[in-house]
């Protein structure tokens, strides 16, 4: 239905636009425009199809998407170019960038916001986990990783004494686990959001 579309472009609302989208015309979005998507599109059209089924929780849907990405990477030394047929742009950090995107937005589920970062993991398919070292929030330093049971969040060091304390809030019980430098904290695996402590 419609006209080919080179690139991702209606699906960039959901992410990395904080267009807020029912699940509903995300999941309309995502299918219509990924039928009339050129399959000869540049590299990062992709990965933005791939965060919009991680988000909507579609694990086979976002893999056959990510894995879409990996014919734009051209031996021997593994670099991106624009098209999979190896046209266009060569080191193409566009492209490269989107995968990057899709790892630590998809993946994780991060969006960042004026509350804190919230996150809703996913694992796909052949992995088992995900780990995100050294991610800097509001003067804190922490880790953040999970597999498809399990959460750990540490907070691994503070800028300063003027670097607020934080803690993490689980949905849907919006229970709070503080979030202490040096200690683990774990908890199956959930969305929610890392926060200042109220």
């Amino acid at each position: 239905p419609g006209e080919e579309v080179k690139q991702a472009d209606v699906v960039l609302l959901g992410y990395p636009v904080p267009f807020h989208l029912s699940p509903h015309i995300r999941r309309k979005n995502l299918e219509i425009y990924e039928a009339v998507t050129s399959p000869r599109g540049p590299a990062m059209t992709w990965s933005m199809f791939a965060v919009g089924w991680m988000e909507l929780k579609d694990p086979w849907r976002a893999r056959d998407l990510l894995e879409r990405c990996f014919a734009h990477i051209a031996e021997p030394f593994k670099v991106w170019t624009e098209n999979a047929d190896r046209s266009g742009a060569v080191n193409f950090l566009t492209g490269m960038g989107g995968f990057l995107q899709a790892a630590l937005f998809g993946f994780t589920g991060f969006r960042i916001t004026s509350a804190g970062v919230t996150f809703d993991p996913i694992c796909l398919a052949g992995v088992s986990g995900v780990c995100i070292c050294g991610l800097s929030y509001q003067g804190n330093k922490l880790d953040f990783s999970f597999s498809k049971d399990c959460v750990t969040v540490e907070v691994k060091a503070r800028a300063g004494p003027w670097a607020p304390p934080l803690e993490a809030e689980l949905w849907p019980a919006h229970t709070r686990l503080p979030l202490l430098t040096g200690h683990k904290v774990s908890f199956p695996c959930s969305a929610g959001r890392i926060q200042r402590s109220v």
